[in-house]
């Protein structure tokens, strides 16, 4: 258990701010049989704020239960919407950092798809770190420009040479964000790295919408937007940029080695409001058992695994459906519905279709209506 905030060490004014118990701790490692599906481990969320810098941590976060391997699947890059938000950011890089001939570390390239895009369509060399990387995957746009390796980063990267550093959806799941973070800055410090890119889940949306669905045990850490910055500015960084992305879920930092060391902050005492959790959680309780049956989530990553496990205990949910095939046939975590394809859907003629992104709503509508299959539609 965490005594204190993994950001800047503080330790007396960290304030317990919403619960979960018996969550899975794991959402994208996907069992093969229900059975298998019920009985994973469950742990406790318990999130905490720093009221000295802003940090969301989960207090009982514990590393020894997070397992990556090339069975772990998180990858979005089969819905076109999410391919070409990748295309967009690739291209808001280059025109950045200009990237022809130029060398790039991604840190978590998950499956190296975003890296093998990036090197083919704009003419740059990559490196991706990643113990869920599956040599079986390389993609196919990889080429010879990208060499994957399927492993954590850690010291021995130090001294490899790169022009920008890449780190996407990972330092959430990194519990010692302080210490990561040094190793990130002697990293760049020592291999050249002119500017660092890294994007996160955005926590100021979750908290204002109520977003329980994007709350997870593999997430140790929830950043706002000053939050991000702070840790950043404390590990010895100037913050370059920082915006919202991806209908404003993502947030995107910028950032490159200050000349000079920061002061240290002021305590800056944000509001974290978890009032809207609860409320949301009640609401989406009653609506499931108001919705017309069968009912189905479309998305069986850790947002479906969230939502399941929170909102339906009466389990009113039947199935899930995702157009990733490497689900397809698994089972959800915890909950235990079966994971179909969108076209196993036809046996079913689901009455009500749970949305659990909206930015792929339309994708999906049209995904049911070329099936000939007209469900209510009900977005998070």
């Amino acid at each position: 258990m965490l005594d204190n905030c993994p950001a800047c060490s503080g330790s007396t004014h960290a304030l317990s701010l919403y619960r979960q118990y018996d969550v899975p701790v794991q959402s994208c490692l996907l069992p093969s049989t229900e059975a298998r599906a019920r009985g994973v481990e469950r742990r406790q969320i318990e999130l905490f704020g720093c009221r000295d810098c802003g940090l969301i941590f989960n207090r009982h976060f514990d590393a020894t239960s997070q397992y990556f391997d090339t069975g772990y699947e998180e990858t979005q890059g089969f819905s076109v919407v999410f391919q070409q938000f990748a295309r967009d950011l690739g291209q808001n890089l280059d025109r950045r950092w200009h990237l022809s001939d130029r060398t790039v570390f991604e840190v978590g390239c998950g499956k190296g798809d975003f890296l093998a895009e990036l090197c083919h369509r704009h003419g740059c060399r990559g490196v991706g770190i990643d113990p869920a990387y599956d040599p079986q995957r390389r993609p196919r746009l990889a080429g010879d420009r990208v060499q994957y390796e399927t492993r954590l980063f850690d010291d021995r990267d130090i001294g490899r040479r790169a022009d920008y550093l890449v780190c996407r959806h990972t330092l959430e799941h990194i519990g010692p964000v302080a210490e990561f973070l040094g190793q990130v800055a002697r990293f760049v410090r020592e291999g050249g790295v002119r500017e660092v890119f890294f994007e996160v889940p955005e926590a100021g949306r979750i908290l204002d919408e109520g977003a329980f669905w994007d709350i997870y045990y593999e997430h140790a850490n929830y950043f706002t937007a000053p939050a991000l910055e702070r840790a950043f500015t404390r590990a010895g960084f100037e913050v370059t940029g920082l915006a919202r992305l991806f209908n404003d879920q993502y947030l995107g930092l910028f950032a490159r080695l200050a000349d000079r060391k920061p002061a240290p902050s002021q305590a800056v005492e944000p509001e974290h409001d978890t009032s809207r959790l609860a409320e949301n959680l009640d609401a989406w309780r009653r609506r499931l058992a108001e919705a017309p049956t069968p009912i189905v989530v479309w998305g069986s990553g850790s947002k479906g695994v969230a939502f399941l496990h929170a909102a339906d205990p009466d389990r009113r949910v039947s199935e899930a459906v995702d157009i990733n095939p490497y689900r397809q046939g698994r089972f959800m975590p915890g909950t235990g519905q079966t994971i179909l394809a969108p076209e196993d859907l036809l046996g079913l003629n689901p009455q009500t279709v749970v949305v659990m992104n909206p930015a792929y709503r339309a994708e999906i509508r049209a995904r049911l209506d070329a099936l000939g299959l007209h469900p209510r539609l009900m977005c998070v």
